[in-house]
């Protein structure tokens, strides 16, 4: 099954491609450990590179992630 990631778009929000296949592990509903063990990270470090991805896209939930990600893949 091929992972979706965030589209990058330019500016302050703007995404790396590292960052978008983070937020689609959590996007699937896995932990900060669960991520941090598929990419090699500190659950801790996980934590803190989140909250900096969720402050770029202006966020506070991890379900909203998930809408995120619903909205884009109901998008053309």
């Amino acid at each position: 099954m091929a992972r979706r990631q965030l589209r990058a778009s330019p500016g302050p929000g703007h995404l790396s491609a590292q960052e978008g296949r983070g937020l689609a592990l959590v996007a699937e509903g896995l932990t900060n450990k669960q991520v941090g063990e598929r990419h090699g990270l500190s659950e801790n470090t996980v934590k803190n590179y989140l909250g900096n991805v969720f402050e770029k896209l202006q966020i506070k939930r991890r379900a909203q992630v998930a809408a995120i990600f619903a909205r884009q893949a109901a998008s053309p």
